[in-house]
């Protein structure tokens, strides 16, 4: 089991890429953010 405490979308997908999990699961989906949009995490765009 790997944990990894980032809200950071990017760098999720990153380690998700090396790592080759089964499975991810990931907390809180709400707090993440990208920086592709200009929004704050957990507003509507950013959903």
């Amino acid at each position: 089991m790997f944990l990894l405490p980032e809200t950071h979308l990017d760098f999720i997908l990153v380690e998700a890429t090396v790592l080759e999990p089964e499975v991810l699961i990931i907390d809180s989906i709400q707090t993440l953010s990208s920086p592709l949009l200009e929004s704050a995490p957990g507003t509507v765009s950013q959903r």
